[in-house]
């Protein structure tokens, strides 16, 4: 698979909440793949060390409402968010969103 299909299918993993450690995270993000492992599992700390790991110069914002959100600094788009019960893993969704737009096919 390429690295967009295994961000796409980690990313519906984790919107359908049965996300397993398969090694598919540590394939794409090395040593990092811990803060994502433990952003699915609500730590908004691993959330922010990975959205500064792997979205350097993107901005972030969560909420109240139970939503976060990202987007580039430059001209604050484009805006990827999603809203779950767990703020950590929309952020986490959020960021895999971004990168999958960023990834060019082949």
């Amino acid at each position: 698979m390429t690295r967009k299909q295994n961000l796409e299918a980690l990313h519906d993993k984790v919107a359908a909440e049965r996300w397993e450690n398969d090694g598919t995270a540590f394939d794409l993000f090395g040593v990092e793949w811990l803060h994502c492992f433990d952003a699915y599992h609500g730590s908004l700390d691993a959330a922010k060390a990975l959205h500064d790991a792997v979205l350097p110069g993107w901005g972030w914002e969560t909420s109240h409402l139970l939503k976060a959100q990202v987007y580039h600094m430059e001209c604050y788009s484009p805006i990827f968010g999603a809203q779950l019960n767990n703020p950590a893993r929309a952020w986490l969704l959020a960021i895999l969103a971004a990168l999958i737009q960023m990834e060019v096919d082949g």
